[in-house]
């Protein structure tokens, strides 16, 4: 991707592709670096964690975190080094999670928090119509 914003974009059109129920605990990792720069517990998640590996990292919300600027580093996802996570990087999470609230909103208000299926394929046979895998 060009930036990070179009990172988001495509990660953001995944998660309503796939019906992403997880937008709540995204948020919750967000906001707790926000609210929380100095502490470098909130801005390093380990990867193995069942939750965040089966509901975050596994799903398109990990391009979420990657444009932000989180990194795998061994066992842990990370977000900035040592120190206080400098302002300007505060100030670009918290207009992410701006976007992601008004992601989350949108999706709220069809009532589905995004499923979108392609046409043909609500009857879970797909748009070839040509049956389950194994049923045949």
């Amino acid at each position: 991707f060009a930036n990070p914003t179009e990172a988001v974009t495509w990660s953001l059109h995944h998660m309503t592709r796939m019906n992403f129920m997880s937008i709540h605990l995204l948020q919750t990792y967000l906001t707790n670096i926000v609210l929380h720069p100095k502490e470098k517990k909130y801005r390093q998640i380990r990867v193995a964690n069942a939750t965040f590996f089966r509901d975050i990292w596994n799903t398109a919300a990990r391009g979420v975190l990657l444009a932000a600027g989180f990194v795998e580093c061994g066992a842990f996802a990370e977000l900035g080094s040592e120190g206080t996570l400098p302002n300007d990087r505060v100030q670009e999470l918290s207009m992410l999670l701006m976007r992601l609230e008004q992601w989350r909103g949108k999706r709220e208000q069809e009532g589905s928090l995004g499923v979108n299926q392609p046409l043909g394929a609500t009857d879970g046979f797909g748009r070839a119509n040509f049956g389950r895998s194994g049923m045949n």
